[in-house]
């Protein structure tokens, strides 16, 4: 999935090789515009990692301070896409998740390609026993066929 992030970074990038090149001619010539472009590359893949790197902080932190009942909760919301830090904060904390292995088999049967995809990330992440014994399902099959790997379990 390419993100607002993914954006970023590609433009950061972008930009820091057009800048780098440009500064890099203007001091040193031709030599100087490959040496520029390259450090201008390296610059922008840092700087446009930025956003990304406050952004997981950012999240990390609120979900630290966050107590367990809270966690739950969480898991039980609409916002599917980071329930794999809930997750995680959970075994973090060494807290028992076996009793929120229905949220993600929600997630594995859903209509949704992209929540199948989580859901089986957070899968193979927090439950590798359950996700071994359906090393065949594959997020990207219909919800149909995903639906049928997924009765093994039962």
């Amino acid at each position: 999935m390419f993100t607002l992030f993914h954006l970023f970074q590609l433009l950061a990038v972008v930009f820091g090789l057009i800048i780098g090149a440009i500064v890099g001619k203007g001091w040193f010539g031709l030599v100087g515009l490959f040496i520029g472009a390259i450090v201008g590359v390296c610059i922008g893949i840092f700087i446009g990692r930025l956003p990304m790197v406050i952004a997981g902080y950012w999240a990390n932190k609120e979900f630290r301070e966050k107590t367990v009942p809270e966690l739950h909760q969480y898991l039980r919301g609409p916002v599917w896409p980071a329930y794999h830090m809930a997750f995680a904060e959970l075994s973090r904390r060494g807290e028992d998740i076996s009793a929120l292995f229905d949220v993600v088999r929600g997630l594995l049967v859903d209509e949704d390609m992209t929540k199948r995809t989580h859901g089986f990330s957070i899968l193979k992440a927090h439950y590798p026993g359950v996700a071994e014994q359906i090393q065949d399902y594959d997020p990207n099959d219909t919800v149909v066929v995903c639906r049928e790997k997924i009765s093994k379990l039962t």
